[in-house]
């Protein structure tokens, strides 16, 4: 600290920080002293090492005859200071958890990964992190990646570089986390050297610290959550790893609220059997593409797909049988339908495809062509060759129909006249 004959002489400006002296308490001090007026206010002082502290000073004025004297007590309030702080800090720390909590249970599920990632950033920037992100391991446990991320401004992503890792490659990280509530690591420079793969991705990621959480579906662990420092040293205290932690509780509701939404809509919309959206995603889908339409001036068109002779089928071979041809002839479907259009199942051997933004009537003829081409060559089924074919009907919007409905009919009646005429063919309704 600074001896008495440093000080005295000295102008009161030497005794605060340069950022503090142009704050209106730091500046006006001495004009404010009035005579028997005692004054008490908290300021800052910067000691002779450097060290910022918080005071609370005392003063009072005597005037004699031909001086003004000021008479000042200090008093060390720092550990006051930094309690409130860090009470305060706490406050809001628990106040942007509630918030996230109270936000993300609200969101719907098409909405949900953005709302993740933008969780991440607010804990990420709240808790001066670098980068924040989430990793999911796949179904058999031998994968990991990273599924959402936030980076502060100037830091580089890293989500493209981190897909599909082998978990076997990282077993030290995956045991601590899967040990550990939490892993909190200072200083990456220092982990062991039995750590040496996980230092190594570490450190091409520029990362110095990091903090890492399990993220656990009924007990078992399937991800986790972590927050790196890149920039500047790690300054995270004991109440922020509690806060996390409590983050990523929320983060795991989340994501298992999230798993159980996709798996309930996989269930609604889509055909167990042969994987392709059933009727109800079709009708859906289907009334977008004409409200679509219809708002842009668009011509579409249903392909309604039919396996001919398939009861045969199933009499003969077997409904095992049956039901393999109706899963090779989903996969050739998916397979040569463009990812523009709409493929499903719409009951037993009845096949949707939804065909958008035509021009006219004839792409919509090469889109059939090209399904009873491919649908053609035999199937290997259980040791056996088995000739397939499919007749197709085809209802072309708005000439044959202006609702969804209409239009399937139409579709229907074609596919019926493509029977009648041979099968192996497809046809236009004839209105």
């Amino acid at each position: 600290e600074c001896t008495k004959d440093e000080i005295i002489g000295q102008h009161q400006c030497i005794l605060h920080p340069p950022q503090q002296l142009n704050n209106g308490l730091t500046r006006d001090f001495p004009a404010n002293l009035s005579e028997n007026k005692k004054i008490t206010a908290e300021d800052c002082v910067i000691t002779k090492s450097g060290e910022i502290k918080h005071v609370e000073i005392t003063t009072n004025t005597i005037i004699t005859k031909d001086k003004k004297i000021i008479n000042g007590i200090f008093r060390d309030i720092t550990a006051k200071k930094t309690a409130e702080l860090e009470l305060a800090r706490r406050i809001n720390l628990e106040k942007t958890v509630n918030n996230i909590a109270k936000t993300i249970s609200q969101v719907q599920l098409h909405n949900i990964n953005e709302h993740i990632t933008a969780a991440l950033g607010t804990m990420g920037k709240t808790l001066n992190f670098d980068r924040a992100y989430v990793f999911m391991f796949s179904p058999d446990k031998k994968y990991m990646s990273n599924t959402h991320e936030w980076c502060a401004p100037n830091i580089e992503p890293q989500i493209n570089n981190l897909q599909n890792l082998i978990n076997a490659d990282f077993n030290k990280f995956i045991h601590a986390i899967n040990s550990d509530e939490l892993l909190d690591v200072r200083n990456v420079a220092d982990l062991p050297d039995d750590w040496g793969n996980e230092k190594q991705l570490f450190e091409n990621q520029d990362i110095k610290s990091l903090i890492a959480m399990p993220i656990r579906y009924r007990g078992a662990l399937v991800g986790f959550s972590g927050f790196d420092v890149v920039q500047s040293k790690p300054s995270w205290t004991s109440n922020d790893t509690a806060t996390l932690n409590t983050f990523n509780e929320i983060l795991a509701a989340t994501l298992e609220r999230q798993r159980f939404e996709e798996r309930l809509d996989y269930a609604t919309n889509y055909d167990q059997l042969t994987k392709l959206p059933n009727r109800l995603k079709f009708e859906t889908t289907a009334q977008k593409t004409l409200n679509n339409s219809k708002t842009n001036n668009r011509n579409f068109a249903l392909l309604y797909i039919d396996i001919d002779n398939f009861k045969e089928i199933n009499s003969t071979h077997g409904h095992y049988t049956g039901d393999l041809v109706l899963q090779k002839i989903a996969h050739r479907l998916k397979d040569n339908i463009s990812n523009k259009n709409f493929v499903g199942r719409l009951r037993s051997d009845k096949f949707i495809v939804i065909a958008n933004n035509l021009n006219n009537q004839n792409e919509a003829t090469i889109i059939a062509q090209n399904i009873l081409d491919h649908i053609k060559p035999a199937f290997q089924i259980n040791n056996e060759q088995l000739k397939i074919t499919t007749s197709i009907g085809i209802a072309y919007y708005p000439k044959d129909g202006s609702d969804i409905a209409s239009l399937l009919k139409q579709a229907d009646k074609a596919m019926y006249n493509a029977k009648r005429e041979g099968r192996n063919n497809f046809k236009f309704t004839k209105n």
